[in-house]
């Protein structure tokens, strides 16, 4: 008996050091508590522990495809790859979902293929909006939408046709911002993923190529273009609480940037500062923008290179962020961690750009992609896996 409680003690005091020492970090980087909200609770505290990353395999997706880049996006225990051009610059109607659960691949054809669309994931499903291309050609109003639990797809469609809209999720509603037909748009399209209802909002400006995330109550649609090569700031915050629109801005002028949220923080990176991309008049950003929920503040860090993010992922304590080839050696995705206040990396198996990025059930896939910004340059299949789990030394 009296073995038996001095091992309960011992265990007592060894959690009580973690929560310790993660109390202690979550002060020195001014973060009084971190808010855990999948939309649905507000407020819940949650115990601030590191997660680990590995490198987990290799595998490959159905189908080669890069330029332009995959998009990636993962919910439950599925992540989805859509879109990509070809090697023929068609656009893909290939959809390679992985089960993280039981490690395996299924491949859905969708109706059309186009490029320029909008994702977002919330409550069971997952929503493939607008783009451009398609049976008809032009921009398309389509939204292909999946059913994690059933497996089911269904369609529905925009209130206008548009490509290059930016998508996020907040509870059980998807959100479709901005895009262009063939002049920007204010619109913001908004699915109820419970009872297949639409509503509608309006950005405080039309614009294009713009960022969006949530978390906290608050979504953020960040930056993009209000005209051809005509890069903005703005910044339209929406607080779901109390139904009111507010607008702030970036710290710099920022087109075809990304957005990520993870506990009270959300993160605005990459990006150019007019359209144009590598091989165009834009120039790649290193500042990342911050928002405190909390706080309402904005604070910028810099990542070490100007990498040019195209994609962005959470899961577990960390933020992922990558896109961007390097022709000198394996691609790196920029890494955060909300419990450190820490920027890592992380090295894919070679230097392809343009993959697609999801994340769920505790691992992260990089899929796909290119090895140059142009209609011969080749694609790929790969896709590396990378998983979580606890701290194993230095990160």
């Amino acid at each position: 008996m009296k073995s038996k409680i001095l091992w309960q003690y011992a265990a007592i005091l060894f959690l009580s050091i973690i929560f310790t020492s993660c109390k202690k970090d979550i002060s020195q980087t001014e973060k009084a508590q971190l808010v855990q909200d999948d939309g649905l609770k507000s407020g819940l505290i949650t115990t601030c522990i590191p997660s680990g990353i590995q490198f987990f395999k290799t595998e490959s997706l159905s189908q080669a495809r890069g330029i332009l880049g995959l998009l990636g996006i993962g919910l439950s225990n599925k992540v989805l790859f859509i879109q990509g051009l070809k090697q023929n610059e068609d656009g893909s109607k290939r959809v390679d979902i992985y089960n993280t659960t039981s490690d395996s691949w299924t491949v859905k054809i969708l109706s059309e293929g186009k490029i320029d669309q909008a994702i977002a994931a919330g409550g069971t499903k997952i929503g493939i909006a607008g783009g451009e291309g398609g049976t008809a050609g032009g921009y398309s109003n389509q939204v292909d939408i999946y059913d994690v639990n059933s497996n089911a797809w269904t369609v529905s469609h925009l209130s206008v046709p548009r490509g290059l809209a930016a998508g996020v999720s907040y509870g059980d509603s998807l959100y479709f911002a901005g895009g262009l037909n063939p002049t920007p748009l204010k619109t913001i399209d908004v699915y109820n993923t419970l009872n297949g209802s639409w509503s509608k909002f309006s950005l405080s400006r039309a614009r294009f190529n713009l960022a969006a995330a949530a978390t906290n109550n608050k979504i953020l649609f960040a930056g993009g273009e209000t005209a051809h090569s005509k890069a903005t700031d703005l910044v339209d915050i929406y607080d779901v609480h109390s139904g009111t629109w507010s607008v702030s801005a970036l710290s710099e002028t920022r087109t075809e940037l990304v957005g990520a949220a993870l506990g009270t923080l959300i993160i605005f990176g990459g990006g150019f500062d007019t359209h144009g991309g590598p091989n165009g008049n834009g120039h790649r950003s290193d500042v990342v923008d911050i928002y405190n929920t909390l706080t309402g503040h904005w604070s910028v860090s810099h990542i070490s290179s100007a990498t040019g993010w195209r994609e962005s992922a959470v899961q577990g304590t960390k933020m992922f962020f990558g896109g961007g080839g390097n022709s000198s050696g394996p691609s790196v995705v920029d890494v955060y961690d909300i419990c450190t206040n820490t920027w890592g990396k992380l090295h894919l198996t070679d230097g392809r750009g343009n993959f697609g990025v999801g994340a769920a059930g505790g691992k992260v896939l990089f899929a796909g992609g290119d090895f140059g910004y142009c209609s011969t340059c080749a694609v790929v299949k790969t896709v590396d896996i990378f998983r979580l789990g606890a701290l194993i030394g230095p990160q």
